[in-house]
């Protein structure tokens, strides 16, 4: 059988975090991709649809110091990169046909972008107004985000993705030829500095010569998470990684807004650290005998102490970034999860927590779901030797419906 007629593709998967680098190699099923404006019209149908195999995976931590840095930082990753990519490559599973890097922030920014057009008579809704209205839309994206970053540093769009698409008020996934009145249509852009998207290439290319596809993580997670759970029309996900927060707004159906705010796990090491007069190393260890209740009661009791204003700063930070992104809209109370599996329940515990609502203002506690392997194992098939990695799950069953 030749490899054109293979139902089966080699790729491999890299999670590019602000806390860890993660590493797959899947055998992911062929098949025709979708179009852009299904992304919310396609619906998994776990006994019909080939899922991916993920064969492999490796992770390593980004190391991090008292203070951050951000070059530093970009080297760390890059070496955390270099480390996975060479556990790939020593699995000898084969040679990988192509390469899909989902980037978190601060790697990458992302926005939801409304294009509306409006006319007295109806018009035909076309493949090319559509992407003329959109090519403008993501040139001022391009240009309002250029300002963060260095004066004369380029910048390179990643995505440019059709959401969800209303004609005359009215949701449809098939809108090319329609007449309408009045078009609405959700965008979701994302872009990264040539600096880090060169440094990722780079560094992949010392283990493998391959095509690179860049995605954000935060859209791949929020389709996923769209389809194996249909029911919630309106949610927030959160993703909570070792440097930074990023939280999404999806609102009927569609992301609608972005944020990220400093914090995560690092943080609370790194108050351990100065609290305890310990180096980076013995705080994370102490940090992690603490959520596993393996420390002893003096030490654990002196450990929430410390972190008491962590919490609540973190806690304050993550109310103030769901204000800002719902604006005049109402909060969700559903609330999907990813983060590493030793802090996932303590960072559950603090936004499900009372404390919450005096920053958010609701009146009803948040309804947590962590997402795990477990929950999305019916969407992929795992070998013996890849890990219960839920970020490079979720990864592998985007790639798998686009």
């Amino acid at each position: 059988m030749t490899s054109s007629q293979k139902k089966e593709e080699l790729v491999a998967v890299f999670d590019i975090g602000s806390g860890s680098v993660g590493g797959a190699l899947v055998l992911m099923p062929k098949g025709e991709p979708a179009k852009s404006f299904d992304f919310l019209a396609l619906q998994f149908e776990e006994n019909k649809k080939p899922k991916p195999e993920i064969l492999f995976t490796a992770r390593a931590p980004i190391v991090f110091g008292p203070n951050l840095d951000f070059e530093v930082f970009l080297f760390e990753m890059s070496k955390a990169l270099e480390t996975v990519a060479s556990r790939l490559l020593s699995a000898r599973l084969g040679a990988p046909k192509k390469a899909y890097c989902f980037l978190a922030a601060p790697w990458c920014a992302t926005q939801t972008r409304v294009i509306k057009m409006e006319r007295n008579t109806p018009f035909i809704l076309t493949d090319k107004l559509l992407s003329d209205l959109s090519c403008r839309e993501i040139k001022a994206f391009e240009e309002e985000n250029a300002k963060r970053y260095p004066k004369g540093e380029k910048i390179r769009l990643l995505e440019g993705e059709i959401m969800q698409v209303k004609l005359n008020g009215y949701k449809t996934s098939d809108p090319y030829g329609k007449k309408t009145k009045s078009l609405e249509a959700a965008l979701f852009a994302s872009i990264g500095s040539e600096q880090v998207l060169g440094a990722l290439e780079y560094h992949i290319g010392k283990f493998f010569n391959l095509d690179i596809d860049f995605h954000s993580f935060i859209f791949s997670a929020f389709a996923v998470t769209r389809d194996i759970f249909p029911e919630e029309k309106d949610f927030i996900f959160a993703d909570v990684a070792g440097e930074l927060t990023e939280i999404a707004l999806v609102k009927d159906e569609a992301l609608t807004e972005s944020i990220t705010f400093p914090g995560g796990k690092n943080r609370f090491v790194r108050s351990l650290g100065l609290g305890l007069n310990k180096d980076i190393n013995e705080a994370s260890s102490m940090f992690g005998l603490f959520l596993n209740k393996k420390a002893e009661s003096k030490l654990a009791s002196r450990v929430a102490d410390i972190l008491k204003n962590p919490k609540s700063d973190w806690q304050y930070a993550f109310g103030h970034a769901l204000f800002e992104v719902a604006g005049k809209k109402s909060l969700p109370s559903k609330v999907f999860l990813t983060a590493d599996e030793d802090t996932a329940l303590y960072l559950k515990s603090l936004i499900d927590g009372e404390e919450l609502n005096q920053y958010t203002g609701t009146q009803s506690k948040f309804n947590v779901t962590i997402l795990k392997s477990q929950g999305l194992g019916p969407f992929a098939k795992l070998s013996s030797r890849a890990e219960n990695d839920p970020f490079l799950i979720i990864e592998s069953i985007f790639i798998n419906r686009i």
